[in-house]
């Protein structure tokens, strides 16, 4: 025996996401080996959520049947735990199969603790931003918390490193989320280590209290998501239904594009958040009638509202919600009821993007649960959880800086100001940041003699984001481009996320083209005109390299060298324009015209201005 623990002792469990609220309660106090086996790796969040009497342990193997690298070569990192001593990694050849991570410790270790660890090793997950408020997680709280959460790993209730480590005032979170008024009183006469400093209660579903909360929808953004979405130029696409089949049951039936092929289904449990592989059997179905959700089953209409904001993040469309199907009063917001009510016909390109994109972000800004909980901290604490954006532009062209300011001006996200560094050129007669309402903007002059990233470089130092976005003096941006970034950075964990030249405009010939680029996965390219990551990534790797030309190229080397991950969200809301005034990105404009599969003569409005397009024959008049 040593430290009460039989080195005999190895427990194995294996996991599935219907029962892994409880899965951790099944092993003993301690073991000296435990081996968990689950099918996805979003299910490890769930196991690393704290419990008031954790299982111990001085080794933990998990593995991942079901794992698929975001890119090819990805290894993830394991991030820092009490006492390690080991650790081994492994994962499939090909980029799908079976991933395994094992930790060992010279002391025992909580079992939640370890899989935390854990995580950012077979999952994407990026750090968070800047000196955001610290939110912490109470024990016993239930899996549906998860959504509340700005990053993929729960934090709990913690000891500090030391005792000589104390603070003065320093509580242990600014947030703590906790189950109800006795457990809040508990932590809150805790010693002084242990506590935190706004307390937010949950229910037993995982919802924030708010006075008065309403019935609405809680969308976990790392689940429920367009990653891995059909891109729009493919054609021909799965279809499908949803009814209802009992008071407790939502049947899914999806027909593939083959006339010949069989059907599939899958039961959609009515009292669950919608589980990945649920999320995962959408990827490729282009839309979701749901006539079928007439029928008369009894089943509760807040909970069929909850299943439809969680699948309509999909980016299935949803559509043909029939009239007498009504959702509470204040629980699907208006915006999103209206598109699950509309009608649709199968399409593809930037009529099946307008459709899709609309409704998948309503779903998330109107219904995410770590939006829900910023409103709630800033209501009661003050405290802002969303990052703060400084978009950063270097330009040698007046005339063209103050039409890219005008639009990034339009912007809707709330916490943004504008960085632009005239390079070389005087900046114009009024200043660029006098009355005009919107973000503020820091303009200011560099000296001729930069390179255009040391131009760039001077403008992150003046920014004052957590995160910031490079945009282009030339491109055009419509409003909704800072909050597809932001949603992107927290649904894909990734340390980059951008758009792609997908949406391209030739000046001199008045024309615009779509081309084949597939969205909203992992990759190693996005466009440098609308690129975000966060400052801390930025400064590990050095930053822009002091280059005239891939400036954005080297920020994506020395995140993918870090072990990082680069992420394509959809290409609305930005055009890259090529035009005859120099580009520091060469390239003949024959090879861009040779992928456009749809192309319009004049400027695309609805490319920009999305929301104000929702079927063709708006935005084809």
């Amino acid at each position: 025996m040593r430290a009460g623990i039989d080195r005999a002792m190895t427990h194995a469990v294996h996991v599935n996401d219907s029962d892994s609220g409880d899965a951790l309660s099944r092993l003993p106090a301690r073991s000296a080996l435990i081996r968990i086996r689950v099918e996805l790796p979003h299910t490890l969040r769930v196991l690393a959520l704290p419990a008031y009497s954790p299982p111990l342990t001085r080794e933990l193997e998990l593995t991942v049947t079901r794992w698929h690298a975001p890119v090819a070569g990805w290894t993830g990192r394991v991030s820092h735990v009490p006492y390690l001593s080991s650790i081994t990694q492994s994962y499939p050849d090909k980029g799908a199969g079976a991933a395994r991570v094992t930790l060992r410790t010279s002391r025992p270790v909580a079992v939640h603790a370890l899989v935390a660890a854990a995580i950012p090793a077979l999952l994407p997950s990026n750090d968070g931003h800047g000196a955001a408020p610290r939110i912490v997680v109470a024990p016993g709280l239930p899996a549906g918390v998860l959504a509340m959460l700005p990053t993929a790993v729960p934090r709990a209730f913690e000891n500090k490193p030391s005792r000589h480590l104390k603070g003065v005032g320093l509580a242990d979170a600014e947030v703590a989320l906790v189950r109800n008024d006795a457990q809040r009183d508990r932590h809150a006469s805790a010693s002084e280590d242990q506590r935190a400093g706004d307390f937010v209660q949950v229910d037993g579903r995982g919802h924030a209290f708010a006075e008065p909360r309403r019935a609405r929808p809680l969308v976990d953004l790392r689940v429920h998501n367009p990653v891995g979405r059909i891109s729009s130029f493919i054609d021909e696409c799965a279809t499908g239904t949803l009814d209802v089949v009992s008071p407790h049951e939502l049947r899914l039936v999806t027909a593939p594009p083959e006339h010949d092929a069989p059907e599939t289904e899958l039961s959609i449990d009515l009292g669950r958040p919608l589980e990945p592989r649920a999320v995962a059997a959408l990827r490729d179905v282009e839309h979701l009638s749901l006539a079928g959700l007439a029928s008369e089953h009894g089943a509760s209409p807040d909970l069929i509202a909850a299943r439809l904001a969680e699948l309509a993040t999909t980016g299935t469309v949803l559509h043909s919600l029939p009239d007498t199907v009504a959702p509470p009063a204040g629980s699907l917001s208006s915006a999103l009821l209206a598109t699950l009510r509309e009608p649709y016909s199968p399409t593809s390109g930037l009529a099946r993007d307008l459709r899709s994109v609309v409704q998948r972000t309503t779903a998330m800004r109107d219904h995410g649960g770590l939006l829900e909980l910023a409103e709630i901290s800033r209501r009661s604490g003050g405290y802002r959880l969303l990052p703060s954006v400084s978009v950063v532009m270097s330009t040698m062209r007046p005339d063209r800086a103050a039409r890219a300011l005008a639009m990034l001006t339009e912007q809707t996200y709330p916490h943004l100001e504008i960085v632009a560094a005239f390079h070389g050129v005087p900046m114009p007669d009024r200043s660029v940041s006098d009355t005009r309402p919107g973000p503020p903007i820091v303009a200011f002059e560099t000296g001729p003699g930069l390179t255009f990233g040391e131009a760039l470089a001077a403008g992150a130092r003046r920014a004052a984001g957590d995160l910031i976005v490079k945009v282009d003096d030339d491109d055009w941006y419509g409003p909704e481009l800072i909050w597809d970034l932001v949603l992107a950075y927290l649904y894909s964990g990734a340390q980059v996320v951008g758009k792609t030249t997908e949406f391209l405009h030739f000046e001199g010939m008045n024309h615009t083209v779509h081309r084949t680029f597939a969205q909203e996965r992992f990759h190693t390219q996005v466009a440098g005109g609308a690129m975000m990551l966060s400052r801390a990534d930025y400064e590990s790797i050095g930053g822009w390299r002091p280059t005239p030309h891939s400036t954005d190229r080297s920020v994506l080397i020395g995140v993918a060298r870090a072990g990082g991950l680069a992420y394509r969200t959809h290409g609305l809301g930005y055009v890259y324009v090529r035009h005859g005034d120099g580009h520091t990105w060469t390239q003949e404009d024959s090879s861009l015209l040779s992928g456009a599969f749809e192309q319009w003569p004049g400027r695309q409005p609805a490319i920009l201005e999305r929301h104000r397009y929702h079927s063709p024959d708006e935005w084809q008049a």
